[in-house]
C-alpha cells in the first residue's frame, strides 16, 4: 500500500521543529541553491520575487520534461518580455523539504549563467524562508 508521502498528500521535513537547512552559494548578490526537480539535480537561483519556479528550456529538455501540453504565454522579466510555457512539475525538493505538483514556467530564452532556473514562489510560498547570509544557508519551515 502507498504511504501518504508517496501519494503526495504529505511532505517530509527534518531539522529543528520542522526546519530544513540547506547550504547556499553566493556569487555577488545572487544566491544559488541545489534543488531536485522531478528527482533530477538542478542549481537554481533563489528568487523570492519570482512568481513561479522557472526553468531554462535547456534544463527542461535535459531532464526530459514534456512541455507539449503546457499553455504558452508571455511574462515580463527584469530584461523585458519572455516567452514561456507553463508546466506542472511532479516534485520539487530542497533538502528534505519537498512538494509535489508544483507549477512552473519554462523560459524559452533565459540567461542565468551557471543556473538551471529560478526557485520562485510556487515552491517558496509554502514555507517561511530565511536566509542566513553569515553562514551561507537557507532555512525553510513549512507554513
Amino acid at each position: 500500500s502507498k504511504s501518504l508521502r508517496d501519494s503526495g498528500q504529505c511532505s517530509r521535513f527534518s531539522g529543528l521543529e520542522g526546519e530544513v537547512v540547506v547550504p547556499i552559494r553566493h556569487q555577488g548578490n545572487v544566491m544559488f541553491v541545489d534543488v531536485m526537480i522531478n528527482k533530477k539535480a538542478a542549481v537554481l537561483v533563489l528568487d523570492t520575487g519570482a512568481s513561479t519556479v522557472a526553468l531554462s528550456r535547456e534544463f527542461a529538455n535535459r531532464i526530459g520534461l514534456d512541455t507539449s501540453k503546457g499553455s504558452r504565454g508571455v511574462v515580463t522579466t527584469a530584461s523585458g518580455l519572455a516567452r514561456v510555457t507553463r508546466v506542472q512539475l511532479d516534485s520539487v525538493a530542497v533538502g528534505s523539504a519537498s512538494l509535489q505538483k508544483v507549477g512552473a514556467t519554462v523560459l524559452n530564452s533565459m540567461r542565468l549563467g551557471n543556473a538551471d532556473g529560478l526557485l520562485g514562489n510556487s515552491f517558496l510560498s509554502h514555507f517561511d524562508v530565511r536566509v542566513d547570509s553569515a553562514k551561507s544557508r537557507l532555512i525553510l519551515k513549512k507554513r
